[in-house]
């Protein structure tokens, strides 16, 4: 056990190397705060970030896993103090044989020329990670990491990070989860402000706002645009074509 904790460690200090954070990580050694409540022992301070413990997964031979928990919901992080702001997860086992794949390699050797002209067909189920929403699969070789960041900075979770895993009908597939958590502010992630949440207040009366006050204005319009074609000795022939187009958009806008 204790050679197998020493490795996880090694294993999280690995990731904090292309992990990029825009926050301090906790001090000391990571397996010292690894806990079984949310991964930690104590919530880390707000801002801090924290690998939680890792957890070794595993989806059956044939099976598709359900989408995979990598964001805690609004109520659980705000309970444990901390929500995953980032998710490495390296690979254990191969992904599924392609074998349109292996006869492309083939045909690549033999003719180069025409393998531009004949591409062979994709296998769309050779595949071991599935984000669903961006539609999009990968096949992680066996000791490659895929790092997603589930939730955005002010703590809810991102739906288009939600994946789920596939294991191929020979074997399972396995992967180890490093989680990165960080502390949440006082108060935790705040509800998302709605329509419901607004208060409409109506300001001033009705000689300044509303359908009346609109006709009047287009009524004071309307006599100082004809107010200036009275003056004739001092508007000129630009102002009097600016003073019809207006009277004209005037016009059509109290007809309607």
């Amino acid at each position: 056990a204790p050679a197998l904790v020493q490795r996880l460690v090694e294993l999280s200090d690995d990731c904090k190397t292309f992990v990029r954070c825009d926050g301090a990580w906790l001090e000391g050694s990571v397996a010292s705060a690894w806990g079984s409540e949310a991964g930690l022992k104590t919530s880390p301070p707000p801002g801090a970030f924290a690998f939680e413990m890792p957890q070794l997964c595993v989806t059956a031979k044939g099976k598709t896993s359900d989408p995979l928990p990598d964001a805690y919901s609004v109520e659980a992080a705000n309970a444990v103090g901390s929500q995953r702001r980032a998710m490495c997860r390296v690979f254990l086992s191969d992904p599924p044989v392609d074998p349109n794949a292996s006869t492309s390699e083939v045909a690549d050797d033999s003719s180069s020329s025409s393998s531009s002209s004949s591409t062979p067909d994709i296998d769309r189920d050779a595949y071991s990670l599935k984000f669903d929403i961006l539609d999009l699969a990968l096949a992680p070789a066996k000791g490659t990491a895929i790092v997603t960041f589930p939730t955005f900075a002010d703590g809810a979770a991102d739906e288009r990070v939600s994946c789920v895993v596939r294991a191929p009908a020979e074997s399972p597939t396995c992967w180890m989860d490093l989680p990165i958590a960080v502390g949440l502010d006082e108060g935790g992630i705040r509800k998302p402000v709605s329509m419901s949440d607004v208060v409409v207040e109506k300001v001033g009366t009705d000689a300044n706002v509303g359908d009346a006050a609109r006709s009047r204005n287009r009524q004071e319009w309307r006599a100082d645009v004809r107010g200036a074609e009275k003056e004739g000795d001092v508007a000129t022939e630009t102002e009097g074509a600016v003073a019809e187009a207006a009277r004209k958009k005037l016009d059509v806008a109290t007809e309607t």
